[in-house]
């Protein structure tokens, strides 16, 4: 849902922490809301509704995410209500997933969620790319020491949790009118490919966090509370 924001400088200087949250929670219509304990609340967040339907004037959301809140950590989490870019079988759990992050009191973040799994070993994974129509749209390389590890006797996972710049951002757009799309997870043992099965997940869903992203930049972008002098 757009929000009227804020406007004239003066009403940016004295806006608070109050009015943010009430920009945020007019953006998006709530269902299933779910107290998780431990500070934690879940939910369902529709950011896009049909008109009415002419025979029962109902609405059907054409954009939901799994929402969740943090408590503790001050923060929002909104995922696709799509789903689709993590495979349905444990075999070749190699993926990215999108998803966005929300500071309280600060605008969204787009954030990318590369993930490596194998019961032969690990990959070290250092870098992810993703190419559209045979060009390199995005390509990002990171320490290895900020890859999160776990092995499990059913093998090992890597991943990853990565903010997404402007120009990353803009170059991801172009998904949507990509006809093929292939995406590597590269490390120090070699560099294995996303199944095309989530890729096609993996384009669905961005088009939907982007979505969310974008709704949520705009109505926020003018009811950001100044920072509290120490």
């Amino acid at each position: 849902m757009e929000v009227s924001g804020v406007k004239s400088a003066q009403e940016k200087k004295s806006v608070t922490a109050e009015d943010w949250q009430r920009v945020l929670a007019a953006s998006q219509v709530v269902t299933s809301l779910k107290d998780e304990g431990e500070g934690i609340t879940s939910w369902f967040a529709c950011f896009r509704e049909s008109e009415p339907d002419l025979s029962t004037n109902k609405k059907i959301c054409l954009n939901k995410s799994f929402a969740k809140r943090d408590v503790f950590r001050k923060m929002y989490f909104f995922k696709s209500g799509i789903n689709s870019a993590i495979p349905s079988t444990v075999s070749g759990w190699n993926y990215v997933i999108s998803y966005i992050s929300l500071p309280d009191n600060k605008l969204p973040k787009l954030m990318l969620s590369p993930r490596y799994f194998s019961k032969d070993g690990w990959l070290f994974m250092s870098r992810v790319s993703v190419l559209a129509d045979n060009e390199l749209i995005f390509d990002r390389t990171f320490e290895k020491l900020d890859v999160d590890r776990t092995n499990e006797s059913y093998g090992v996972e890597e991943i990853i949790h990565l903010v997404i710049t402007d120009d990353e951002i803009k170059s991801l757009r172009k998904l949507a009118a990509a006809n093929s799309i292939s995406i590597r997870l590269t490390g120090d043992k070699g560099h294995v490919s996303v199944s095309q099965k989530a890729v096609k997940g993996f384009k669905e869903e961005i088009a939907n966090i982007l979505f969310v992203y974008d709704r949520l930049h705009k109505n926020l972008k003018d009811v950001i509370p100044a920072p509290k002098s120490e």
